[in-house]
């Protein structure tokens, strides 16, 4: 486990479980990085929040299919380059 305050290991950490389609834990590491390292915390924690929100809606569409693979690929990557953007706005 990467040290509590050493950024580039916790942003790694992060990459690392999007990376893997560790989506639940990464999330859940994302909103930790954002709350430890964001200058404007409230406003990235609100982003974290809607990225979170979005990826739990996204997996009940597809497991009720009513979403095809193509949709679902092309609004969990988006999700992903939103996560991941949202990671070097804090790092910045």
């Amino acid at each position: 486990m990467p040290a509590a305050n050493d950024i580039k290991e916790r942003h790694f950490e992060v990459q690392m479980l999007f990376a893997e389609d560790n989506i639940d834990q990464a999330v859940k590491r994302l909103m930790d990085f954002v709350r430890d390292f964001a200058q404007d915390s409230s406003e990235h924690v609100n982003e974290t929040i809607v990225i979170s929100s979005s990826f739990s809606r996204l997996e009940k569409a597809e497991r009720r299919g009513t979403l095809s693979y193509d949709e679902a690929e092309q609004k969990r990557n988006k999700l992903l380059y939103q996560a991941l953007d949202l990671m070097e706005e804090v790092i910045a």
